[in-house]
């Protein structure tokens, strides 16, 4: 994504769609590259003493140049754009020191970066959302899987899941900003128990949005935007949106280990 430059130092900037994109790339069946992008989107820098980042992108307006390949995305199976909606995150921007030469040069440039960003984890986390509770065309499937930490609670890609321990028993607490950067585990129908998993703690809690997020062992289940692959950890231990989020073990329990723990 590309964004102008302000030229005034204080007030509100906003993003200018004539000059600005949000396109994508994703392997499919990690055989093809299909490329994307959203039409319709968003976004503004609120300075101020703690200056405010927001961003918004327009789920139905989402363009891979193949119709049917379009439509099947837009459909309920995927992003489900059948009333009109925007994925949204705002967060707070923490500015770096200012350049030397234009004391507001700094401040501008660092804001700029973090609104996109949080544009751009809003879009991964429609794509993580969507993706899992259409993983295996209903309930979503949880598995175990190898980490640096050792086994770990992880989906039917083994991707890593974590918790949040500022969820108040199975109800999430994360939304907004916190679920563009944690995107929740979403399922159709009962979530399977994978391999190494224990059927007895697979649960599932309703959002306010009214769709399911996958639980185990009373813990409502998320992903991190920036673990890509099997076994990456990234979020782990990470103290964000008021508390610590921790990956599980088999047995549903937090790992309270910095991923760089041997």
């Amino acid at each position: 994504m590309t964004a102008p430059t302000p030229l005034a130092r204080d007030g509100t900037w906003r993003v200018d769609p004539e000059h600005s994109s949000i396109e994508f790339r994703v392997r499919h069946l990690m055989i093809e590259a299909v490329r994307g992008r959203f039409v319709d989107f968003g976004g503004s820098i609120e300075s101020g003493e703690v200056p405010l980042v927001a961003g918004s992108i327009g789920a139905a307006s989402l363009e891979t140049h193949h119709e049917e390949r379009d439509a099947h995305l837009r459909s309920p199976d995927f992003l489900d754009v059948g009333a009109p909606r925007r994925q949204h995150g705002r967060a707070p921007a923490r500015p770096r020191r200012r350049a030397q030469g234009d004391p507001g040069a700094g401040r501008v440039n660092t804001l700029m970066k973090t609104l996109v960003h949080v544009v751009l984890a809003s879009a991964t986390a429609a794509i993580f959302a969507s993706a899992s509770s259409a993983a295996t065309g209903g309930g979503t499937t949880v598995k175990i899987g190898n980490s640096p930490l050792g086994r770990i609670l992880v989906d039917s890609k083994g991707i890593t899941l974590y918790d949040f321990p500022k969820d108040k028993g199975i109800v999430s607490s994360c939304y907004g900003a916190c679920a563009a950067l944690w995107p929740p585990l979403l399922t159709t129908g009962k979530p399977h128990a994978g391999s190494g998993v224990r059927a007895a703690l697979l649960g599932t809690t309703k959002r306010s949005d009214g769709k399911l997020e996958v639980t185990y062992a009373g813990h409502p289940l998320y992903y991190f935007v920036t673990d890509r692959k099997p076994g990456q950890i990234t979020g782990q231990a990470l103290d964000q949106f008021g508390a610590p989020w921790w990956i599980l073990t088999p047995a549903g329990k937090e790992i309270h280990r910095a991923q760089n723990a041997q």
